[in-house]
């Protein structure tokens, strides 16, 4: 019998720093799986020890490094050594949903 993954979702207010045009937007909030390990080609927030935060496709990963490819299709490696945490994106909640206080949950 297949029991189903637990699941830790958090609603988390998208930082303008982070937002990605055109799929993520400014004032929208992102959906993640605390309890989820990313995979390639999961879409992953990035926090990294510098405090930025990153939304990207996760391409491959390795020891040493992340290889990331972000919305306008230009890509990157990313040392391993530089992030703190990266977590799975299931979703994102638009702007209404947000200024009406439909999302429940919050940053970490």
């Amino acid at each position: 019998m297949n029991t189903p993954r637990s699941q830790e979702l958090r609603a988390m207010l998208l930082p303008a720093a982070a937002v990605v045009s055109p799929r993520y937007r400014a004032g929208e909030a992102i959906i993640i799986d605390l309890a989820a390990i990313p995979a390639p080609s999961d879409e992953v927030l990035l926090v990294l020890h510098d405090g930025r935060m990153l939304v990207r496709e996760l391409t491959a990963i390795n020891a040493e490094d992340c290889k990331l490819l972000a919305m306008d299709g230009s890509s990157m490696a990313l040392p391993l050594s530089e992030v703190r945490q990266a977590v799975l994106v299931v979703g994102t909640v638009r702007r209404r949903a947000v200024a009406t206080g439909a999302v429940a949950g919050g940053a970490q």
